[in-house]
């Protein structure tokens, strides 16, 4: 699917909508979701912007300043505007400051291979063969996790694939 098939469904909605977008690590998302906010006129919470670093390899869900993510999205909820949220663990986070998303766009970034940018394809990735090297850190080995259990890749209403080379 593409951005402008994408842009269609969405205008078939009824308004107000909360629009999400969620994906691995470095798929991709951020890049769409300012494309869509661009072109449908609406704004976009990146999940990212509410991250706390930290110098310790913890789950990347458990540095997000939830307190000022639950102020802004419920902010946008009670202007009663679309708008888009976005990030990893999504369904989590949101989960995390109880609200939802009316859509759910998955990105998928697929290599010249066709596989995903992992460099496996995570739709037969099996729980019982951890990946090695950089998955075996965070962010990567919840993502990895959170793929297994929520499988958005598979529960999402829209999926958008595009090639990254």
């Amino acid at each position: 699917m593409n951005i402008d098939e994408i842009i269609q469904c969405i205008q078939l909605l009824d308004s107000p909508v909360t629009i999400g977008i969620e994906g691995a690590s470095g798929a991709g998302k951020t890049t769409l979701g300012r494309e869509l906010s661009s072109r449908l006129g609406i704004e976009f919470v990146d999940i990212d912007s509410y991250i706390i670093s930290s110098d310790e390899e913890v789950p990347l869900i458990t540095q997000i300043d939830i307190e000022s993510l639950h102020a802004r999205v419920t902010a946008l909820e009670e202007s009663n505007r679309t708008f888009i949220v976005l990030g990893i663990c999504l369904r989590d986070v949101l989960a995390m400051i109880s609200a939802t998303v009316g859509i759910c766009i998955y990105v998928k970034k697929l290599s010249a291979m066709k596989l995903w940018h992992y460099g496996f394809d995570i739709e037969s990735y099996a729980s019982e063969s951890e990946p090695s090297g950089i998955y075996d850190c965070e962010p990567y080995k919840s993502d990895m996790k959170y793929h297994q259990t929520v499988q958005p890749h598979m529960n999402s209403e829209l999926v958008y694939e595009y090639d990254a080379d």
